[in-house]
């Protein structure tokens, strides 16, 4: 599946969205139309005045995740017909967006989504070695 950037929306807490077309052709009129929505964030950027107020370190939080957290969101609607493709994504981006600008915006949501993807992993990881 080919990715296509179509959209870099700037968010009020210093984050950028991507959004990618990856809509692929399932029959001969007729689509999947599939949007993925990415926020790369970058740790070193995110904790610098906050870090006395972590239950963990930056060096805790890196290596288990790295330098990069990707929050990726894919949202998909199946048989379209190749007249309403276009429009379709177009609806499907612009819902998300409407209904989630709010709160992926928020000055703290991308350090607690990093948290988040944190004590998950450590979660699986002391999970997987019971």
């Amino acid at each position: 599946m080919k990715e296509k950037l179509i959209k870099v929306h700037k968010l009020d807490n210093n984050q950028e969205l991507e959004i990618y077309d990856l809509s692929r052709k399932i029959a001969e009129d007729t689509w999947v139309v599939i949007a993925i929505i990415r926020m790369n964030i970058n740790i070193n950027n995110l904790f610098m005045k906050d870090e006395k107020e972590l239950p963990v370190t930056i060096a805790d939080i890196k290596d288990i995740l790295g330098e990069n957290v990707l929050f990726e969101i894919k949202i998909e609607k199946n048989f379209i017909h190749h007249s309403n493709k276009n429009n379709e994504l177009k609806q499907l981006v612009d819902s998300f967006l409407k209904t989630n600008i709010g709160y992926i915006s928020k000055h703290a949501f991308p350090g607690k989504y990093v948290l988040k993807e944190y004590f998950k992993k450590i979660k699986n990881v002391h999970h997987n070695c019971s």
